[in-house]
């Protein structure tokens, strides 16, 4: 029989990398080639990069917490690596644009591009699961 442990650090790995890596990166570099400097937005790349991932965080959090319970739920169940990774993708992609619709300001399809892309490349990088381990059963 074997045994798969879940890595706990999993959602808050593909959550950091996502929200406050990734995603800021790329958006940073989008805003200065594609905005214009206003109150919000610098034309500095390392000024956008850290006001989108403090932000990013900050108004993320929500999803994280729904996401690291899903993430508890599935494991407990012993569910494939891959549904997982579909699944809680899925979740985190409604979850985004969700949160861009309520703030509202945002060119939801401009602003929203990097993140989706953060969050398949985090998926990619991380194991949901540890290693396998064999149980050998006497009887």
């Amino acid at each position: 029989m074997e045994i798969s442990k879940a890595n706990n650090w999993y959602p808050i790995f593909v959550w950091l990398l996502t929200v406050a890596v990734i995603g800021p990166i790329i958006l940073s570099i989008m805003i200065k080639y594609f905005e214009p400097a206003n109150y919000f937005f610098s034309t500095e790349i390392g000024t956008n990069f850290r006001i989108c991932s403090v932000f990013g965080i900050i108004f993320s959090l929500p999803v994280l917490i729904i996401y690291f319970i899903i993430f508890k739920v599935l494991t407990n169940k012993n569910k494939s690596s891959l549904f997982i990774k579909i699944y809680l993708t899925l979740l985190c992609l409604i979850g985004m644009y969700f949160t861009f619709y309520i703030m509202g300001e945002f060119k939801i399809l401009l602003y929203t591009l990097p993140f989706p892309i953060g969050l398949i490349i985090a998926t990619l990088i991380f194991r949901v699961y540890k290693e396998k381990k064999k149980i050998i059963i006497k009887g």
